[in-house]
């Protein structure tokens, strides 16, 4: 803890674990934040502005329950975006099946004559 001129404590702003604090204008629907739920990382379901210092989200948590929180300039440095990581994705080249790209018979087989 800091102590401010008059020997108040002052807590000391969190910065987010990618090392650069949100701003508020940031946190929108769909969003994935660290630091907005008490533990883990929270999705964003609704945003509401009051006024230009202040707003409403609601979130899901980790385990999936609905919270509500105000958030104000000052929550600002301890919101972290967590970028959606996918755990396989479909970005190989199809033509390199077995190793190599895919041989196609030829047609040229003659028919028989009558």
């Amino acid at each position: 803890m800091l102590r401010d001129h008059g020997g108040r404590c002052a807590q000391t702003p969190k910065i987010g674990l990618g090392g650069r604090s949100m701003k508020l204008e940031e946190v929108q629907k769909g969003a994935r934040i660290r630091g907005l739920a008490a533990e883990g990382i929270a999705t964003v379901k609704s945003v509401e502005f009051h006024g230009s210092n202040a707003m409403e989200a609601i979130f899901t948590d980790a385990k999936g329950a609905l919270h509500t929180r105000i958030l104000t300039r000052e929550d600002e440095p301890s919101l972290d975006a967590v970028e959606a990581s996918r755990p396989w994705s479909f970005d190989a080249d199809g033509n390199l099946k077995n190793g190599g790209p895919t041989k196609t018979r030829s047609s040229s087989t003659s028919s028989s004559s009558a």
